[in-house]
């Protein structure tokens, strides 16, 4: 008999959009209650074996009712459902687990309420890093850029000219941890003023540095970017 069991999400009852496998979007009118019918699939049960599944959500405080589960399998194939109890202004990372002898197995999707937006950054103003705003910039609590000045810098800024478009905002949430992904020395002659974290997105964007009342320009690029 097959020990290998599977877990798949079903919020058919909602109608979703599936922008992607596993993503669920909701109609913010499903969320207003702030409950939610969620149901798994569960395939590959061996009859009469007795399985516990636990429900969790990785990324907030959103609940579940219950949150554990203990079965005993009548077919191979049964779904089961427990009660989300969220908050509709936030994107829920949510995973079922699914435990027995010798049996383990997990999936995850991700539930929003409302429509997906794109996530720009205004035009008509560039981003500075200084130490005023900790030498990082972010947008929608996402960092984009963060600067780590040398010993002797702190006086230092940089702008780089706004792009108006960074990313769909389900990427940035479902990108590998950190976000900004990506360095660069910044290297005036052969002086480090310190080094650029950055989305890879900004490659090839230019980039200006203030030092002592005197603007420097250059182009960001993995590993060292010179500024003149």
């Amino acid at each position: 008999m097959s020990k290998i069991a599977s877990i798949k999400f079903n919020l058919d009852h909602y109608a979703p959009q599936r922008p992607g496998q596993n993503i669920f979007v909701l109609d913010h009118k499903v969320c207003q209650c702030r409950e939610l019918v969620i149901t798994a699939d569960l395939d590959g049960l061996i009859i009469g074996q007795p399985y516990t599944i636990n429900y969790s959500v990785l990324n907030n405080t959103a609940m579940f009712d219950p949150s554990t589960q203990i079965i005993s399998a009548a077919s191979t194939q049964q779904k089961f459902s427990t009660i989300m109890y969220l908050d509709p202004a936030k994107t829920h990372i949510v995973k079922a687990e699914i435990s027995g002898i010798n049996i383990l197995a997990s999936q995850m999707c991700v539930i929003k309420c409302g429509e997906l937006q794109r996530c720009e950054i205004p035009d008509g103003s560039d981003i500075v890093l200084n130490s005023k705003n900790n030498w990082e910039y972010k947008f929608n609590d996402f960092a984009i850029f963060k600067f780590i000045p040398s010993a002797g810098n702190t006086t230092t800024y940089l702008s780089i000219p706004t792009i108006p478009e960074v990313s769909e905002p389900s990427n940035l949430s479902l990108s590998n941890i950190p976000l900004i992904n990506a360095s660069t020395d910044i290297m005036l002659n052969t002086n480090k003023i310190g080094t650029l974290i950055y989305l890879t997105k900004f490659d090839g964007s230019s980039i200006m540095l203030n030092k002592n009342s005197q603007n420097y320009s250059g182009t960001i690029k993995p590993g060292v970017s010179n500024v003149i």
